[in-house]
């Protein structure tokens, strides 16, 4: 079709297209306007009012730069799944509500934990408050303090007795309790766990505090004669100047030990040894 269209009906045409100018604007007042094959736009479309779509759109050239002006519309509802492909995702908003229970970080077909290391939160402020995951200290980093209302520790419940070589795995837990009577002396050897030093795990300035609970159910006075760090002895400064001689009968010792880190594979470490009966 050529030429100007003066008037308000147009009849026997199955396709109509539209290229005025750099932008194109097609008005219908009728509450619905039903087109039956493909509308070309060339430059600009505008929607004024609700725009339905019965089949998914193709946009084959793409859609570039989408600005929803939020002085004509309230609410926008995506009722499928929405994804967003890019480098940054802005949410400008005062309140972000997610009604999902659980928010997966770091979601790549194939996780890992050295792909997850950094990953975590940041607070913008006059400095940045952040909680981030650390892969060599498998632990969750805070730069700030934490006012922690209630604490409950777990404590690993060990059945058998310390033996002449005992490992204190960190990375499992704090405190254990070893239930079982004890057999002989023993050495206490701390590391993060069967894979992973202590050293690798802390860094200088870094301090850990254990305790164990080691069972005499007898006349039996065993105790803790030596200390080990990675496989590496270490000799405890002991609570009152001196190291335990002996364990107490028929009672569970309490060993508590503080590990302060001063230097690449060097320690500094306080005990003491309570008798509970």
């Amino acid at each position: 079709m050529a030429g100007k269209i003066k008037s308000d009906i147009i009849q026997g045409e199955s396709s109509l297209k539209l290229n005025v100018g750099e932008t194109t604007i097609i008005t219908v007042d009728a509450s619905n306007y039903n087109i039956a094959q493909p509308l070309n736009v060339q430059s600009t479309m505008t929607v004024v009012g609700a725009a339905t779509f019965q089949a998914e759109p193709n946009f084959a050239g793409g859609l570039g730069t989408v600005t929803i002006d939020t002085a004509n519309i309230t609410d926008a509802t995506v009722s499928g799944n929405l994804t967003v492909s890019g480098e940054t995702t802005y949410v400008n908003t005062s309140t972000l509500t997610v009604q999902d229970k659980n928010i997966e970080i770091a979601n790549t077909p194939s996780p890992t934990d050295s792909l997850a290391d950094g990953a975590g939160l940041t607070i913008l402020g006059s400095t940045n408050k952040t909680l981030t995951w650390s892969n060599t200290t498998k632990a969750f980093t805070f730069n700030q303090g934490l006012d922690i209302q209630q604490v409950i520790e777990t404590a690993t419940i060990d059945a058998t007795p310390l033996n002449a070589s005992t490992n204190f795995d960190v990375l499992t837990g704090a405190v254990k309790y070893y239930t079982a009577n004890n057999a002989a002396n023993w050495t206490l050897n701390v590391r993060g766990d069967g894979s992973t030093t202590l050293n690798s795990v802390m860094n200088t300035g870094d301090s850990v505090t254990i305790a164990y609970l080691a069972s005499q159910l007898s006349a039996n006075t065993y105790y803790q004669s030596a200390m080990q760090i990675d496989g590496s002895s270490v000799t405890p400064k002991w609570q009152g100047g001196s190291a335990p001689s002996a364990g107490n009968a028929t009672s569970i010792d309490l060993y508590s030990l503080t590990i302060l880190k001063t230097a690449a594979n060097t320690y500094t470490v306080l005990g003491s040894q309570t008798q509970y009966a």
